[in-house]
């Protein structure tokens, strides 16, 4: 039981530090794979308080369909880095 505990912190920090690092990354490919992994560890979330269903769409929904779009979509419009 507190290796159970121990994994879903671990997986609550990771989305913590994602979810962050999507909002404060400044080049959009990194914050869009932030955004993925984000994504993972909360399907990993899910599925470990036994909603295995919403864990697996969500994987399947969000990481393979709307994250893969976004990160296309970002690297095909190849936005520039501005200079300061």
């Amino acid at each position: 039981m507190i290796a159970h505990a121990i994994v879903f912190y671990i997986f609550s920090l990771i989305a913590i530090v994602s979810a962050i690092m999507v909002t404060v990354s400044k080049n959009t490919v990194n914050s869009v794979f932030f955004l993925i992994l984000d994504f993972i560890s909360i399907s990993c979330l899910f599925i470990m308080i036994g909603a295995e269903f919403l864990g697996m769409i969500m994987l399947i929904v969000y990481v393979g369909a709307v994250a893969v779009l976004f990160l296309f979509v970002v690297m095909m419009l190849n936005v520039a880095q501005q200079k300061k």
